[in-house]
């Protein structure tokens, strides 16, 4: 089926409201119906466009959710875990987890971070396309302290932006993206002196396959503004941060990140909050490379 540039839209409309309400029972006429579309012709168009029917979709989004919780709230059981991301029961949860992860959730916990990255890196590395250069993702020794690293907690305002998704497995991509929703606004003229371009990790690899992790490459916009074709809308409410400069791509990210989690806030009186990283880069990323560019990051926080 070919993807028609207006079933963009609808379907991340369907997507934002399935990441809102993640515990929620969904039927197929439900969706369709946000979506405006039949039950038939949205299941159709939510594949052709997502490469995953609505059911596979959602299923790994709760896995993926539920693996973030098991790693950043030990303080919850498993049962709890499972009824957070909307399985009905321990069992089926379990069930689900270790047919995705090819581990009991009980036993993924008590994971260090490489061997979840492991876990979940293998059908990327398998898939690698030859010659394409490949976002390489490790961590920092235990050991390891950054002492050079300034972090700020700081609280951001709203912020609006038109965006397209694409995903962390290429750089290239990446920055493809990054022209085409730029060029975009420059047509739309809403690109201006203080437009802001950044860009949202929606997804880190630590519990999502690298292909899958979503990427939003962003301009921002002052009001709401109509969208067309692969462009969307976002307002991404006012959240607290810790933020920190970077100099490097996602490898570098991952690895800070990783620090600040583990070494960083168990100390500060926050702890991570399960929203998107924002990635603010310095020098234009329509013309530098993704992993050559200097950032500042903001990753979201809120207080113990």
């Amino acid at each position: 089926m070919k993807i028609k540039q207006e079933y963009i839209e609808p379907v991340n409309k369907v997507i934002r409201y399935i990441e809102q309400t993640i515990d929620k029972e969904f039927s197929l006429e439900d969706l369709a119906s946000v979506a405006c579309f039949s039950p038939f012709h949205f299941q159709r168009v939510f594949k052709a466009v997502m490469g995953e029917s609505p059911k596979q979709y959602i299923k790994r989004l709760r896995l993926e959710e539920a693996a973030r919780i098991l790693t950043f709230q030990p303080e919850l059981n498993i049962l709890e875990v499972a009824l957070r991301v909307g399985f009905q029961s321990l069992e089926a949860f379990s069930r689900a987890f270790k047919d995705y992860y090819t581990i009991s959730p009980n036993n993924y916990r008590k994971l260090e971070e490489i061997e979840r990255i492991n876990i979940n890196q293998i059908p990327y590395v398998k898939n690698i396309v030859e010659n394409e250069t490949k976002i390489e993702i490790s961590l920092p020794s235990k050991n390891l302290e950054f002492n050079d690293l300034l972090i700020e907690i700081v609280k951001r305002p709203t912020q609006k932006c038109v965006y397209l998704q694409t995903t962390l497995q290429s750089p290239q991509i990446i920055k493809g993206s990054f022209k085409k929703i730029k060029q975009w606004s420059e047509a739309h003229e809403i690109f201006s002196d203080d437009t802001i371009v950044f860009g949202i990790i929606k997804d880190y690899p630590i519990f999502t396959s690298i292909e899958k992790c979503r990427y939003l490459t962003c301009v921002s916009v002052k009001t709401l503004t109509k969208t067309s074709g692969l462009v969307s809308y976002l307002e991404i409410p006012s959240t607290r941060y810790a933020s920190f400069n970077i100099n490097g791509g996602f490898h570098e990210i991952i690895k800070l990140v990783s620090y600040i989690v583990h070494n960083w806030l168990p100390q500060s009186g926050y702890k991570l909050k399960l929203e998107p990283i924002l990635q603010f880069p310095e020098s234009d990323p329509t013309i530098t490379n993704f992993n050559e560019n200097s950032y500042k990051i903001f990753v979201p926080v809120e207080p113990e």
